[in-house]
């Protein structure tokens, strides 16, 4: 992996950001810009249908994550995930 982490890197929001928000650091959110403006995308029980994790990789400023996000709308996304985003979205979910 890389550099680039806590970001889509491809399918329906390719590029798009993701972030951990909350006084307790518990909501995930996609955030996405377009043409139509920006769009936030809670990641939850209700916006997720599932993910699944497709590698791991350990370097010195942690974990980093690829995981496949499949939305219950029908989209789906491909992104990487530092080890904090990862656990939160996960607990968010679970």
């Amino acid at each position: 992996m890389g550099l680039i982490t806590d970001l889509v890197t491809a399918g329906d929001y390719k590029n798009a950001n993701i972030k951990v928000k909350g006084m307790k650091n518990d909501k995930v959110f996609l955030i996405h810009k377009s043409l139509f403006g920006k769009q936030e995308i809670r990641l939850d029980k209700s916006t997720v249908a599932d993910i699944e994790t497709k590698s791991q990789s350990n370097n010195l400023a942690g974990s980093e994550y690829q995981v496949e996000i499949r939305f219950k709308n029908g989209k789906r996304c491909l992104a990487t995930l530092t080890d904090f985003t990862y656990r939160a979205l996960n607990s968010s979910l679970y």
